[in-house]
């Protein structure tokens, strides 16, 4: 299944940042919060995770559900997270659309935005650097 159509997505300034932006690379989406502690237990997971595969095929994608998006936009401010953050906000319609009801969650989606994993091991597991090494064109 394709990466729904009409999510908006915001960058720190606001700006709506298009999926298709990400098209020709797979894609390793964190969906986390600000109040989230499992979430930020796993963020040094995920750094190291993005340092393997830093000239690989891949982007680690942040998508924050915080409802307080000033929250969000602070701590995307200190500099500790790394990847590409964007703000999805709470109830959005990609949490609708797959369903999604607790966090952390983590997908993986192909090259062309198509889903291989609704429910990717977190970095943390070792099989998950793993599974991202054996995709197909990855390097």
């Amino acid at each position: 299944q394709p990466f729904p159509e009409g999510i908006v997505l915001q960058d720190r300034e606001g700006n709506v940042v298009d999926f298709s932006a990400f098209r020709g690379k797979y894609v390793y989406i964190d969906m986390w919060a600000t109040w989230c502690a499992p979430c930020k237990r796993e963020m040094p997971y995920l750094k190291e995770l993005e340092k393997k595969f830093k000239d690989a095929q891949i982007v680690f994608l942040g998508l924050s559900v915080d409802r307080d998006k000033a929250k969000w936009e602070e701590m995307v401010k200190t500099g500790t997270l790394t990847g590409v953050q964007l703000y999805l906000g709470a109830q959005s319609g990609f949490q609708k659309a797959y369903n999604i009801d607790g966090i952390p969650r983590f997908i993986l989606l192909d090259k062309e935005g198509v889903i291989i994993s609704n429910d990717m091991t977190r970095p943390s597991a070792k099989e998950t650097a793993e599974t991202l090494e054996a995709l197909p064109g990855i390097r």
